[in-house]
């Protein structure tokens, strides 16, 4: 674009300034050089509007037939291990209780352990409080779901502090939900939980199917010219001075 500042091809812009034809149409194609060069170097990026995904209320499977009493904390994590068939986004755990009190801090990690070997491998972390005297488990959910692979193994955690709490029993390997598969093992480091028995008794979830997304209605209107409106603000500027001088 700087050949267009080259004296051998501008064009006097003064009132009354003479020019030859020959310069004028050289001048012409200089800017059409410049114009195609800038449509192979682009210099600005358009700017996405900000679209942020909107959650469905979770759906939830659930792992246990049973309710039995006489669950007790020592500080150890509960925690189970699982894969899904399909990806979605988990929201959270249903955690039991019994009478009073409970802190629950929640975590989603990569792997089959309840304590991960790096920073890379916790997906989500959260802190909760529940009051329930009912048999079935309460609702303890992440501020945002996070979204999982099918096929990978992930631990569902738990860390519990409250009095003792009733539990979930009579739980199998395999749970089918909303059409999604949860496949459940042992968990390292553990407070007792499994497949069969113990904490964790829920595990809520939305399916990617459920999500619409939003966006700011004044970000919509906020991109950057698109490359076509800048070479037209080229030749609007440029052009009709080459042209004038063509026609004189």
């Amino acid at each position: 674009a700087s050949m267009l500042l080259d004296p051998r091809l501008a064009l006097p812009r003064l009132p009354g300034s003479h020019t030859t034809a020959h310069q004028a149409a050289v001048s012409l194609l200089a800017i059409a050089d410049a114009a195609m060069w800038r449509a192979d170097n682009p210099l600005l990026q358009v700017v996405e509007p900000d679209v942020t995904p909107i959650f469905s209320d979770p759906v939830r499977v659930s792992r246990f037939p049973n309710r039995d009493s006489g669950w007790g904390y020592s500080g150890e994590t509960d925690a189970i291990t699982f894969e899904v068939s399909q990806p979605v986004y988990i929201a959270g755990y249903g955690l039991f209780g019994g009478s009073g009190k409970y802190e629950a801090e929640i975590m989603l990690l990569r792997g089959t352990t309840s304590r991960p070997a790096s920073e890379d491998d916790k997906l989500a972390k959260h802190t909760g409080s529940y009051t329930t005297s009912k048999r079935d488990p309460e609702p303890v959910l992440f501020p945002t779901p996070i979204l999982i692979e099918a096929n990978v193994k992930y631990a569902a955690v738990a860390r519990i502090t409250g009095p003792s709490s009733n539990y979930g029993s009579g739980g199998t390997a395999s749970v089918t939900a909303h059409g999604v598969t949860f496949k459940f093992s042992s968990c390292t480091y553990n407070n007792g939980t499994s497949t069969s028995s113990g904490q964790v008794g829920d595990i809520y979830f939305v399916l990617p199917s459920a999500l619409t997304l939003g966006a700011d209605e004044s970000d919509a209107h906020s991109l950057v010219p698109t490359q076509q409106s800048l070479d037209a603000a080229l030749f609007s500027e440029l052009a009709p001075s080459a042209a004038s001088s063509l026609c004189h």
